[in-house]
């Protein structure tokens, strides 16, 4: 059991939400203050759901009322989460049962739709679909009618979308206010390790929740949050997507003990092992000290040592709650240096630098840069 106050890999603190989170330690045993940091560094990493869980599940004497205030709050939020995506699954079903072509959800939809454990203890934003290539425009055109419509309307945003991202511009409920980030491929086609979304689309599993749905096949759920976070280039809720995995590979692997090799050996065939590489080291660094490191073996993109030990810089500091209490020396600068390393691998860098410089002068207050 790591101890609250110690110091783990590089020096860096222990957190108390991930000892916490896994069990390491318990609640009686952390103070007042390290509580209080907690839920802090929870509310920062939008895990408050899951430690208001963890706590309110063994009361202490220690915790004050306005502790479980905050706590019973965050509950009751995530619940009203949960009702509002689970409405949005019966509104999309209803304006597309009649695409002749899988409806896959993504991330987070996903996890609800399949009621995997820690999904009833989730913040929810956007929900991620993904369709066929060739089904985009129809499944575009469906959704306009039944009131989503585009949230960028600026003639560049729309070619930027459409030709070389991995999405449409994302579309909101004229009523509602709810967004769909509606996807083709789960990387964009610009970066340099791409994928279409045809091979996940063809391993896609019906929902048994909801049947009108798919989701993607264990292995590539896994995969797909691995290349959407440690690609991606913005670490605001990275814990919490960190988190996802982790609890992914625990629920998965309850029915399959050799699950982690089948990921690696899926990532491989995918060429994106370099992400799975990385999803694994750190969620073995942050959430599961006891895991195996018999996947670097198989992992076929394994990063040199001088790359993986400016990677750990990076990660075990980007990946940290951003709060007083936690955040370590360093960590503005190695966010900073993943995002642009972020676009590094989204856009050759002739179309990059143009694209930055436009929107480092947009004058629209609603663009933003991706």
């Amino acid at each position: 059991m790591l101890l609250p106050g110690l110091l783990n890999y590089r020096g860096l603190p222990v957190l108390p939400i991930c000892e916490l989170l896994t069990e390491q330690v318990l609640l009686e045993h952390l103070s007042e203050q390290q509580i209080d940091d907690v839920i802090k560094q929870a509310r920062k990493s939008r895990l408050l759901p899951e430690v208001a869980d963890k706590i309110l599940a063994k009361p202490t004497d220690k915790m004050p009322m306005s502790f479980q205030r905050h706590l019973h709050s965050a509950s009751i939020l995530s619940n009203a989460h949960q009702r509002a995506i689970s409405w949005e699954f019966d509104r999309i079903a209803s304006a597309l049962e009649q695409i002749d072509s899988p409806v896959v959800l993504l991330k987070g939809a996903a996890y609800l739709a399949q009621n995997i454990e820690h999904s009833r203890r989730r913040l929810y934003g956007d929900i991620d679909l993904l369709v066929a290539h060739d089904y985009l425009e129809e499944v575009e055109d469906r959704l306009r009618w039944a009131g989503w419509v585009s949230t960028h309307h600026n003639d560049y945003d729309q070619r930027y979308y459409r030709k070389w991202m991995h999405e449409i511009p994302p579309l909101q409920h004229a009523k509602r206010g709810s967004t769909l980030d509606v996807h083709h491929r789960i990387l964009p086609p610009t970066a340099r390790i791409t994928l279409p979304g045809e091979p996940l689309i063809d391993k896609a599993i019906q929902c048994e929740q909801h049947p009108f749905f798919f989701v993607l096949s264990p292995a590539d759920q896994i995969i797909h949050s691995a290349a959407h976070l440690f690609s991606d280039g913005e670490q605001d809720h990275g814990l919490r997507d960190l988190y996802d995995i982790y609890r992914l590979l625990e629920h998965f692997q309850a029915d399959n003990p050799q699950f982690i090799e089948l990921v690696v050996e899926r990532a491989n065939t995918l060429g994106l092992s370099r992400f799975m590489f990385y999803a694994l080291r750190y969620v073995r660094k942050f959430f599961a000290p006891e895991l195996s490191l018999s996947y670097e073996k198989f992992c076929e993109a394994k990063p040199s040592n001088a790359l993986l030990t400016l990677m750990d810089i990076l990660f075990t500091r980007a990946l940290v709650p951003e709060h007083s209490s936690c955040s370590p020396t360093g960590q503005g600068l190695s966010q900073k240096a993943l995002y642009i390393r972020g676009h590094y691998l989204r856009m050759p860098f002739k179309l990059l630098l143009p694209h930055l410089l436009r929107k480092a002068f947009s004058t629209d207050s609603k663009e933003t840069i991706r």
